[in-house]
């Protein structure tokens, strides 16, 4: 039986726990990099300054949806001469800011909601364990 599990949503982000809700749900508790990047100036910082949480649904697993439980944070540039205070984490090849679902889901229900339409994308996004409603 393997132990530790090399599944990630993406790079750059670490699994704390995966747990399996009362509602047939599966919940991944994640977190991001432990060393900040400046955007703007490229210095690394290790000052945190605060942690914000987001959920993104992602794949199903066995017919089940997934949310992602990510916690990120929030840094302070160490570069004085740096315009930018405080930055938080960016991960692009996981979700774009602001998403509630991850890159690899907005994939599949743009193919699926442009080849189906509305309410039949819905119904089979439904059945493979990723609910989206006909507008999306």
């Amino acid at each position: 039986m393997q132990r530790k599990s090399k599944w990630s949503p993406g790079p750059g982000v670490r699994i704390l726990g995966v747990a399996l809700t009362d509602d047939d749900r599966w919940v991944v508790s994640a977190a991001g990099s432990t060393i900040g990047i400046c955007p703007d100036c490229g210095r690394r910082s290790r000052s945190r300054h605060g942690c914000s949480n987001r959920s993104l649904q992602d794949l199903p697993v066995q017919g089940k949806s997934v949310t992602v439980k990510l916690l990120l944070s929030r840094w302070r540039c160490a570069n004085r001469k740096c315009e930018r205070r405080t930055f938080t984490d960016r991960l692009p090849s996981v979700a774009v800011p602001y998403a509630r679902r991850t890159t690899r889901v907005v994939e599949i229900v743009g193919l699926l909601g442009h080849s189906a339409g509305g309410r039949p994308g819905e119904r089979l996004m439904q059945r493979l364990g990723m609910p989206v409603s006909d507008d999306t």
